[in-house]
């Protein structure tokens, strides 16, 4: 098994930047434990832990940009495409929600209908208030 020369492979200017870069690599692949990366960094584990998952996002968007160049899809051409396709769903939603409020305008949807002989704007009269009549017993 040939041994890997990481440093030589990795290009920062920044030493501290080049030391994380390295040493999240080498708790990938095996060579350190993430409790040995801690002493030697400074870094706290839940630190770790985030720069791990954010160069874990780095590798997949830049493996996800090479497959689309290599497909022939460009990226920005993809983002323009998008934005374009919201631009007319926005404006698609706006028309709908116009018509939902025309509909309702129009056939009153959502109102209860007025019963025969009832004004309107009134109640009916609650079953034994004073204003209900009440039928006289035909017992007495």
């Amino acid at each position: 098994m040939r041994k890997r020369n990481l440093e030589s492979k990795v290009e920062v200017d920044q030493p501290e930047v080049k030391a994380r870069v390295l040493a999240v690599l080498q708790s990938l692949s095996g060579e350190k434990t993430i409790t040995e990366i801690c002493q030697e960094t400074g870094l706290k584990p839940i630190q770790y832990y985030k720069l791990e998952g954010q160069m874990i996002n780095g590798m997949i968007f830049a493996a996800q940009s090479s497959l689309a160049r290599r497909k022939g899809l460009n990226p920005l051409m993809e983002t323009s495409n998008l934005e374009e396709r919201n631009r007319q769903l926005r404006q698609e939603n706006l028309r709908v929600q116009s018509m939902l409020r025309l509909t309702r305008k129009l056939f009153r949807v959502g109102r209860k209908p007025r019963g025969p002989g009832r004004p309107p704007g009134k109640r009916p009269p609650k079953a034994g208030s004073p204003e209900t009549p009440v039928s006289p017993s035909s017992g007495k």
